[in-house]
């Protein structure tokens, strides 16, 4: 058998048994009934290229043909008993429990065509699918259209079999899911046009700690025609992103072409608080970057949890804010109105927000900020910096950033003229505000009688800083 793989080398086998029984019937050259069983075991060997491997594989095959006038009907069985299979880039054990392909259709020699009526693909505690298609091959192989049906409910089996080594070196690589599902997905010319699917106890792991989903639930819509209108769903009891939690919530969007649009305003239970979301759109772009539009809100968002979630020093208080309306076009991201967000007992106001190269290697970043009544004592009660009373105001101006690093600004930062609240300073933080211009006054502290005071009195504090290329 080695013999008829040599030339050209399709197969080198190494090990193995096979029997079968062929039984073909027609009139000269012309074959009009073809039937064949064969069984394999232990078959072991690869292809030339190493796309496909077997390693001591049993499989049985069942294959009947018939010809009518150049078209051969065709039914097939096909039973995966033990061993390993190699698929490029699928790796395929029996493990004890039988993967069945089934199929039947029909085959033009002369149009180079083959029609798939039915097909049923099942692997015992991991999913079945079923189907029908048509393939055009000529060089090779093209789908022309395909209906399919899937459905498992042991979807942490199916992405460790199937999902695993197609995200492999991609921004999904780490990434499995659980739960299940049903889906109908359709193919034309090799490209997926349309996509239902249902989940229920749906969960996504990351061993990088990007995302965590538990107990999603929801049907997804998709269609590649531009007058799609069918909405989708999905609701979730816990929603982690990096090291910040969400709570439950529900979405409802559409989804279809290249886009996604939210429907419906959607609030999300975070930090003791909540995000709610007015508007959020995204536009997909052949070839460019996509468009991107957002406005929302954030209501009573706790610093202390925030701060503990991200490994921060602990902060104190809560922080709202509005953002009314962000857009990233044409790689820039630009705000329309002014964020304000509440904290500290203040408020503080970020206007001609703009972007470049949001994602790139050297992003570019410019604002103003106005800042008001800030609370010193919340701000700094639980920073190493020393601890001070009274209220914040001031502005950053003309702030521009590249790389996340500050290129130009103007600032002032200081005691507002109507602050009446208490005044106190501790040592600490006279040291660390005297050495940000000099070492001069930390000096007289530590070698005068001031040295032996823990905290201060004082009218106004006051920080004048800029830079400028």
């Amino acid at each position: 058998m080695q013999k008829l793989f040599q030339k050209p080398a399709l197969f080198q086998l190494k090990g193995g048994r096979i029997s079968f029984r062929l039984k073909a019937s027609g009139s000269h050259a012309l074959i009009k009934d073809f039937r064949l069983t064969a069984r394999l075991s232990d078959l072991t060997g690869q292809t030339g290229d190493g796309r496909f491997a077997a390693e001591k594989a049993a499989l049985e095959l069942r294959l009947r043909a018939q010809n009518h006038q150049g078209l051969w009907q065709w039914q097939s069985h096909t039973r995966f008993m033990g061993g390993a299979l190699y698929i490029d880039p699928l790796y395929l054990e029996a493990d004890g429990q039988f993967i069945i392909l089934d199929a039947e259709g029909n085959w033009s020699e002369k149009l180079n065509r083959a029609e798939i009526l039915s097909a049923s693909y099942k692997q015992a505690n991991a999913l079945a699918l079923n189907g029908r298609a048509t393939v055009q091959y000529d060089k090779k192989l093209k789908l022309e259209k395909a209906d399919l049906s899937l459905q498992s409910d042991n979807l942490d089996k199916l992405s460790g079999i199937y999902l695993k080594p197609l995200f492999e070196q991609t921004a999904l690589e780490g990434i499995t899911f659980d739960g299940a599902v049903n889906a109908d997905v359709s193919i034309v010319q090799n490209s997926v046009t349309a996509l239902t699917a249902t989940v229920n106890k749906f969960a996504v792991k990351d061993t990088r700690e990007r995302i965590k989903i538990e107990n999603g639930s929801g049907t997804i819509n998709w269609s590649n025609d531009e007058t799609f209108s069918q909405p989708s769903t999905f609701a979730w009891r816990q929603l982690q992103l990096y090291a910040l939690p969400i709570g439950p919530a529900r979405l409802l969007f559409l989804n279809r072409a290249d886009s996604f649009k939210l429907l419906e305003k959607s609030r999300l239970p975070f930090l003791g608080g909540e995000i709610t979301i007015n508007q959020f759109d995204w536009q997909g772009k052949k070839q460019q970057a996509p468009e991107i539009y957002f406005s929302g809100t954030l209501n009573e968002v706790s610093l202390e949890q925030w701060s503990k979630a991200l490994n921060w020093t602990p902060m104190s208080g809560t922080i709202s804010g509005n953002i009314p309306r962000v857009e990233y076009r044409n790689k820039t991201l630009s705000l329309g109105g002014q964020i304000n967000i509440m904290a500290f007992d203040g408020d503080i106001k970020i206007t001609q927000l703009a972007s470049s190269g949001l994602f790139s290697d050297i992003p570019k970043f410019s604002s103003d900020l106005e800042i008001n009544n800030l609370d010193l004592e919340q701000l700094t009660g639980k920073f190493e910096f020393g601890s001070i009373t009274g209220k914040l105001s001031g502005f950053v101006k003309q702030l521009t950033m590249e790389n996340w690093r500050p290129v130009t600004f103007f600032a002032w930062l200081g005691t507002p003229d109507d602050d009446n609240s208490r005044h106190r300073i501790s040592q600490k933080a006279v040291k660390n505000i005297a050495s940000i211009g000099g070492g001069g006054a930390s000096d007289m502290l530590s070698r005068s009688f001031l040295s032996f005071f823990e905290t201060f009195g004082y009218d106004k504090l006051g920080l004048v800083s800029w830079r400028a290329l």
